[in-house]
């Protein structure tokens, strides 16, 4: 059986699921991760959307306010 975006109301989605496909291509595509990315800010902080979303915000803000090291 195929994965469904439908069965679920994503609005109530309060974790983040690595092991279900249609997760990980949600909210790949709502927080404008990769899946390696998503997976390695789920590891970081937890499955909690609401952590997960701090933290990539936190990682943009860093990354936008500190120059470039020339690397």
């Amino acid at each position: 059986m195929s994965d469904n975006l439908d069965r679920e109301d994503q609005k109530t989605l309060k974790k983040i699921n690595v092991n279900q496909a249609w997760e990980v291509r949600y909210w790949c595509e709502k927080l404008g991760l990769t899946e390696s990315e998503l997976r390695a800010a789920v590891k970081a902080v937890g499955n909690i959307v609401v952590d997960a979303e701090a933290y990539v915000a936190k990682l943009r803000n860093d990354k936008s306010s500190s120059p470039s090291m020339g690397m």
